[in-house]
């Protein structure tokens, strides 16, 4: 049998609830984002039913059980491994929140070895999405109705995970007390909690400056107006559900799913190929704006994004058109500007009787 951790089973008494309903019990009413701890109660509810089935301790974690969901897992999904790594960061927060100790390192080594050996058979090819540049936001910008407050919130959404390169959760879960204003609100800066490089909770804050009309912050500053967040509580939702009616659920978050849905219909009204973009794409996006400008460094760029390692490349979308017309740039900087007298050049080879060669060899005149 799954073990049953003592931390929660006490305030619940209905006999009726299953052991993994009552294992689930703990984290909906943990200190989480609501998109993170969606992920978890889904991470967890699916481990747990597996190590049911399997006659396994589901908590602790352990080689055995953890080694096993690893293998199921690959199986079940065509013997992909990408997920694996985010699941066990979500068993191992899971088992941390219920007291537990942590796996031994001895257990940790042979998980790995279980993951190398499952990567050996790993066949699929990576689902790298298209990134939403600045480009493909004003065409979806152009074709959307700019008056219909959803569509407009979407758009600012949009453009505010381009400009501050936000992750999905980061930018779903964010409420007005998030955003904080410069005095003539000509800067915003978005105060980012839990995210995945920040496992602290410490805020980090993106401070973003309005270069133009089409700006996070000039697209912000009319939305927060015609919201009228500055009469509204501090955990207000930033991003409160809004119908295609118009109607706004002010209680309740819009999350990542209706997010990138709705989203992803205005790029096919805009003639875009929907189901290749996602909601990492306006991350990857914005960071292939700001290296693609040559005005940024990419050292800037890889703090600005919140980057711990040189991983932020994997966010710069290599583009042919531009690279050959970089790789054109940097000839011609090199100033080789005159181009030799050919006339003067077949004159010399007449007189000597030899062909000029283009490698720099000569050769004999067919005259």
């Amino acid at each position: 049998m799954v073990s049953t951790p003592h931390k929660y089973v006490l305030s619940i008494t209905e006999e009726d609830l299953s052991l993994r309903d009552r294992e689930l019990e703990f984290f909906r009413g943990s200190c989480l984002e609501p998109s993170s701890r969606q992920a978890l109660n889904s991470v967890v509810r699916c481990y747990t039913t597996f190590c049911t089935s399997a006659r396994v301790d589901a908590f602790p974690l352990s080689y055995r059980a953890v080694g096993l969901y690893y293998v199921q897992f690959a199986h079940r999904f065509g013997h992909t491994t990408r997920s694996i790594a985010s699941i066990e960061s979500h068993l191992k927060r899971a088992n941390r929140e219920l007291g537990h100790p942590p796996l031994s390192e001895y257990d940790i080594s042979k998980l790995k070895d279980v993951v190398s050996g499952l990567q050996k058979y790993d066949k699929s090819t990576p689902r790298r999405k298209l990134p939403i540049t600045s480009t493909v936001l004003l065409a979806v910008q152009n074709r959307a109705n700019m008056r219909s407050p959803r569509h407009y919130q979407l758009l600012t959404m949009g453009r505010l995970a381009h400009d501050a390169l936000l992750r999905g959760c980061e930018l779903i879960n964010l409420s007005r007390g998030h955003i904080t204003w410069s005095h003539d609100r000509s800067q915003a800066t978005v105060v980012v909690h839990n995210s995945k490089s920040n496992k602290t909770g410490h805020p980090e804050g993106v401070i973003l400056t309005d270069y133009g009309p089409n700006s996070a912050v000039a697209m912000l500053k009319e939305y927060w107006r015609s919201m009228r967040m500055d009469s509204r509580p501090a955990d207000t939702p930033l991003w409160p559900l809004i119908h295609p009616s118009g109607a706004v659920e002010w209680a309740t978050f819009t999350t990542k799913t209706v997010f990138v849905t709705a989203f992803q219909t205005l790029l096919r009204e805009a003639s875009f190929p929907a189901r290749q973009y996602s909601g990492h794409s306006f991350r990857s996006g914005g960071a292939t704006d700001l290296w693609a400008s040559r005005a940024c460094r990419p050292h800037s760029i890889k703090l600005f994004g919140r980057w711990k390692s040189d991983a932020y490349w994997l966010y710069v979308r290599d583009n042919p058109t531009l690279r050959a017309s970089e790789i054109a740039s940097a000839f011609a900087s090199l100033h080789i500007n005159h181009r030799p007298d050919f006339s003067v050049l077949a004159a010399t080879a007449l007189r000597s009787n030899v062909t000029p060669s283009l490698s720099g060899g000569t050769g004999h005149s067919p005259l």
